[in-house]
């Protein structure tokens, strides 16, 4: 069955996706500004949730994103970092690990076992990985023996060479990359299912090289997201089996039970 994500900003939420069919949650705060890092009290909300002899339940993976709060009427923008962004961002995801230490004795229903990233910039002329930000910001995630997935989240999308991109986050041992496949937009607006319906040279040069990676080196799963819900799912994963090389997930802001 194909794993879907929900994304969500409260408790409340995240209980009610995942009984409505989300197998892992990405949990941030202001959803409607594309997500910020989540608060230490929401954080611990979900470690606290103890998971019961009488539970049912499976254990749920959390991916946690970390994106500080830059109101900027630019959505790029809020997508590059200086070095105060940078410290910001390292003492969120410290204390997230303090918290996962806190509560490691506790059997939880929810368990973090990911972080959400993404850093770009402006150079000559088009958008680009600020890979010094990147480096940093994983190395703080996997620093004292972590082992965290790490997904690149959508500001992937307004890349200008998304393809050659793939190469620059394998460096950085990214997992994930969540993405509408709208890789001509300049906002975050791109649905999946106008990419679905294009015949983009781009976004073909992109599944190409993801396909030739995942041949030969650590596999990088696709985390499809832009509009995705049930309606519109089945041609999701027939657009994507076409790629069978590619592992791929779903990603939404509204749950619901997947097809195999």
């Amino acid at each position: 069955m194909t794993i879907l994500e929900v994304c969500i900003d409260s408790y409340e939420k995240g209980v009610q996706a995942c009984l409505n069919g989300a197998k892992r949650l990405e949990l941030c705060s202001d959803l409607a500004l594309e997500g910020f890092t989540p608060s230490e009290e929401l954080i611990e909300e979900f470690m606290r949730d103890v998971l019961r002899r009488s539970d049912d339940n499976e254990v749920i993976p959390i991916h946690v994103m970390i994106r500080p709060i830059k109101r900027d009427s630019n959505i790029l923008d809020t997508f590059c970092y200086d070095s105060n962004d940078l410290q910001i961002m390292k003492e969120q995801i410290r204390m997230c690990r303090k918290l996962i230490d806190l509560h490691a004795v506790e059997k939880s229903r929810f368990k973090i076992e990911g972080f959400v990233i993404g850093c770009i910039k402006k150079e000559n002329g088009g958008i680009i990985i600020d890979t010094e930000i990147l480096k940093e910001l994983c190395e703080t995630i996997q620093e004292n023996n972590g082992h965290f997935n790490i997904t690149f989240h959508k500001a992937f999308d307004l890349l200008t060479h998304p393809a050659e991109s793939l190469d620059i986050l394998l460096q950085f041992g990214i997992n994930r990359i969540l993405t509408s496949l709208c890789f001509a937009y300049t906002d975050l607006k791109g649905k999946i299912t106008a990419a679905l319906e294009s015949n983009n040279s781009q976004v073909d040069q992109f599944l190409k090289h993801l396909k030739e990676i995942n041949q030969h080196q650590t596999v990088m799963t696709l985390l499809i997201g832009g509009g995705v819900r049930e309606c519109n799912q089945l041609s999701i994963i027939n657009f994507m089996n076409q790629n069978a090389i590619i592992p791929f997930e779903l990603h939404s802001s509204t749950p619901f039970l997947t097809i195999n």
